[in-house]
């Protein structure tokens, strides 16, 4: 197994053991829940966290609320809201009392042969369309933070490099003007020194900063206050096993499903819903006031289809159409963008190994110049280009290494796991 620079061991402990106390204060759980139950990954409690937060959470249950809704309307034995009618008819006549009627019904709107299950499964089928996109949201918001957590990863050993060298010039510098005090070194060469350790100081406080600022942005996503998570160590593996379905195409294949029963549901409601009535009438005879009452039914049958039921129809044929253009179309594009995640995935992990040698080697190198030059056998400008060298090639290391994390994030994306 390859062996990582002890800054970055040092880095990926801290974070874990931080983000472990922040979650398990933050959610109640910690590396063993309470409850007996199995332990949450720290990145998974997070995403829960951040999903709380978020405004698409707000969205997705509106949408789910909707579909609910729709499904009840369904579920209703009329097709839509019944109606009370009163009716009352009087006769004026100057000859003497008139007859009077009064009418009272309630008219129910029916349900078409097969309207109705039409209308229930295009409802379920909302509302699974509804949970498929909660889902995608969810992966969108997964690799955010995995993408962040790289960044912040990046980001902090970027910070600890800029540290270690900032200290070893310390000490270089400290080493320089005892030997100019001693007249063993010009004082041009305790500028020199003194000048690259202030440079040295600056980026560390720089780096500091964009740590500070991508922690910023995770406690904004998440509500956590601490340090993101240390992922686990990428790897090139590039046959992982797939989703039997990405979320994504869960969600255009649900969507065509959708439009195929609102298709159906448009062609079943293409008149007017008939209507039944059922009410009573009372009658008020003129001469003897006598009354009768009796027991009235109805039946309203629409005849003929709305030039405008046409237009629904083409409208639901061309959203479904676009659906499953959309759906063959996605299913190309992951294929094609899973092939390239996998083939990036083995780039970054070779560029990283070759650079992770190449910031070894030129570590090695400033080190053995660095000892010349304590015995006098070196200068110091050429033992300073070497330290600059060697830690421009760490810094890109550790950037090699984030980029082998991010890579393997996007791959995992493309797959559709979650933490």
């Amino acid at each position: 197994m390859m062996r990582y620079p002890t800054w970055m061991r040092r880095a990926r402990i801290v974070a874990a053991a931080s983000i472990w106390a922040c979650a398990g204060a933050a959610l109640g759980q910690g590396p063993e829940s309470e409850r007996g139950g199995p332990a949450v990954s720290p990145l998974r409690a997070a995403l829960d966290a951040a999903w709380t937060r978020s405004a698409v959470q707000r969205q997705a249950l509106a949408r789910q609320h909707l579909a609910r809704a729709e499904k009840a309307r369904a579920e209703s034995p009329w097709s839509s809201q019944p109606a009370l009618e009163w009716s009352q008819r009087e006769e004026h006549s100057s000859n003497g009392p008139s007859p009077r009627e009064l009418g009272a019904s309630v008219a129910m709107p029916l349900w078409w042969p097969g309207q109705r299950s039409a209308a229930q499964q295009t409802a379920q089928s909302s509302l699974n369309l509804a949970q498929a996109s909660e889902r995608v949201l969810r992966l969108e918001l997964a690799d955010t933070l995995r993408l962040l957590v790289w960044d912040w990863a990046q980001a902090q050993a970027e910070a600890e490099l800029a540290h270690e060298q900032a200290m070893g010039l310390q000490r270089l510098t400290e080493d320089v003007e005892r030997r100019v005090a001693a007249g063993d070194l010009a004082l041009t060469d305790a500028l020199a020194a003194r000048s690259e350790e202030r440079a040295a100081q600056v980026e560390h406080r720089q780096r500091l900063t964009q740590v500070q600022a991508l922690r910023s942005r995770w406690t904004n996503l998440t509500g956590l206050a601490d340090a993101p998570p240390s992922l686990p160590e990428p790897t090139s593996r590039a046959g992982w096993l797939e989703r039997e379905v990405h979320p994504q195409f869960a969600e255009a294949e649900q969507a065509a499903q959708t439009a195929r029963y609102r298709l159906d549901l448009t062609k079943r409601s293409a008149r007017e819903p008939a209507q039944i009535s059922l009410g009573v009438r009372r009658d008020t005879a003129a001469l003897n006031g006598l009354q009768s009452q009796s027991l009235l039914v109805g039946l309203r049958v629409p005849l003929g289809a709305p030039a405008r039921q046409r237009w629904l129809e083409a409208a639901v044929q061309s959203e479904l159409d676009a659906a499953l253009i959309e759906q063959e179309r996605l299913r190309e594009r992951l294929l094609r963008e899973r092939e390239d995640a996998r083939a990036a995935l083995e780039s970054a992990a070779l560029q990283y190994r070759l650079q992770h040698e190449r910031a070894r080697l030129l570590q090695d190198r400033a080190q053995l110049i660095e000892k010349a030059f304590r015995l006098g056998e070196n200068s110091l400008p050429e033992t300073l280009r070497a330290r600059a060298a060697a830690a421009v090639a760490q810094a890109e290391a550790a950037r090699q290494y984030a980029a082998w994390g991010r890579a393997q994030a996007r791959l995992e994306t493309l797959l559709g796991l979650l933490p």
